[in-house]
């Protein structure tokens, strides 16, 4: 008898548990019902497999081919000031997902059953729901996400963990829409690189009409390959509900899913009764997957301007054929209430002044490249970072490469032909000035 062999397996099934705890910790989830699939770059997979049958196992009455999907990708996170009633995300989020996961069931049940109002196949079959989140928010987040989302992504960075001079955590866009293409390009059960699905990215404060995606599903037909909706923002005292839903022992997650419901149902009614006013901002944007093959989304991050002002003017819209902004004035989506809390109340020289000589020159001078995209100017660390990253987004590749870097190889003449380097030199002028009044450096020299 071997004396080793009983404290070889001991020490054999030690490790095994250990590796087992560390992968659960890592997962940060009940492994019954979000199961971890594959590591890739900057995201981690997650299935839910209570979810949606995806695209491949659609039950649509047009589908006479390769599945066709649109897949909804929004980054749900833990809101430190939600009341107790909706922790860990906050009324508006929980609002959110309520509304985007009754329009996708409202679409699916439409398209399977044959009723979508056209003659052909729409231009997707079915709406898939992709929820890229933090890892330290998963834990927190793990009930909500197994009810509402199709599919969980964890997304390995952030804009904490990539810059020494910020302290928030904010998800980079193209670690949100790659999240969003692994669902489809790979693996996951589909493996159709080439086959044609759309993209739909909104803001996580971004709540849905009934008919959000049928509404989609009728723009985009004739070849659209981008489409922007325009939010509409809803006063909170035209939803009298919520004023309530707070001062409420709303218990577990069935009740609180009611109670939020009820609220949908107030904010749709205001929306559809003219109580709305139009949001000038992008916050729902579709792009189909031969224009996203076609643009490297660089470090730009979420939330913060001038995000999304360089993603619709001078980046999707320049390397799209076909697009369309729609301006809805009674559906499509909104907002409840108009915080907009990435725009500065005031600002303070002293501060702003030392964030700019945190930066090398060098580095700042990126900023000369960021096309006009927003009325705010940099403001912090974090606003500084963002619009360096829109100017390396935007600079051309090489002194005989003109072609902006964000254009994948293949589609440089696509990207001269549309002129997509030229915007009106003042902004540079208007950048220069500003670092010069705030951290007295010269950005033109």
């Amino acid at each position: 008898m071997n004396p080793w062999s009983q404290d070889l397996r001991v020490a054999f099934l030690s490790l095994l548990l250990a590796v087992l705890l560390t992968a659960i910790s890592y997962a940060g989830i009940d492994f019954a019902t979000l199961t971890p699939v594959n590591n890739l770059g900057t995201v981690s997979l997650l299935s839910n497999r209570n979810a949606t049958g995806g695209a491949a196992t659609v039950k649509s009455a047009y589908r006479d081919g390769p599945p066709r999907p649109l897949i909804h990708v929004f980054n749900p996170y833990v809101n430190e000031h939600s009341s107790p009633n909706f922790e860990p995300l906050g009324m508006t989020q929980w609002i959110m997902m309520a509304s985007m996961h009754d329009a996708k069931r409202y679409y699916n049940a439409k398209a399977e059953a044959g009723t979508l109002d056209l003659s052909g196949r729409p231009t997707f079959d079915v709406v898939m729901t992709v929820c890229p989140v933090f890892h330290h928010d998963i834990e927190k987040l793990s009930d909500i996400l197994a009810h509402y989302c199709d599919h969980v992504r964890v997304l390995r960075r952030s804009t904490a963990s990539e810059y020494p001079n910020i302290h928030r955590a904010i998800p980079f866009l193209k670690d949100i829409i790659e999240a969003a293409r692994s669902v489809v390009e790979i693996g996951n059960g589909y493996n159709y690189y080439n086959m044609e699905y759309y993209v739909m990215y909104t803001n996580a404060d971004i709540s849905a009409d009934e008919d959000l995606f049928v509404f989609a599903e009728r723009e985009l037909r004739g070849g659209v390959q981008f489409l922007n909706i325009l939010r509409r923002t809803i006063a909170p005292e035209n939803v009298p509900l919520l004023a309530s839903l707070n001062e409420l022992d709303l218990g577990g997650m069935a009740i609180k899913h009611q109670a939020v419901m009820r609220a949908l149902s107030q904010s749709r009614s205001a929306l559809r009764g003219s109580l709305s006013t139009q949001h000038p901002g992008h916050d729902c944007l579709t792009i189909r997957s031969d224009v996203l093959r076609r643009i490297d989304f660089g470090d730009i991050f979420i939330a913060m301007p001038p995000w999304s002002g360089v993603m619709n003017n001078w980046v999707v819209n320049v390397m799209s054929d076909r697009r369309k902004i729609v301006k809805p004035t009674m559906f499509g989506t909104f907002h409840i209430g108009d915080e907009r809390s990435w725009v500065p109340k005031n600002i303070d020289p002293y501060l702003l002044g030392a964030a700019i000589n945190r930066y090398n020159v060098t580095e700042l001078k990126n900023i000369l490249y960021c096309p006009p995209a927003s009325r705010i100017m940099p403001y912090d660390d974090c606003t500084i970072q963002q619009y360096i990253n829109c100017g390396k987004l935007v600079k051309p590749k090489s002194k005989t490469n003109l072609a902006a870097s964000y254009v994948m190889p293949g589609y440089e003449d696509l990207f001269h032909q549309k002129k997509g380097n030229r915007f009106s030199g003042n902004q540079k002028d208007k950048y220069i000035q500003w670092f010069q009044k705030y951290g007295d450096i010269n950005l033109g020299e």
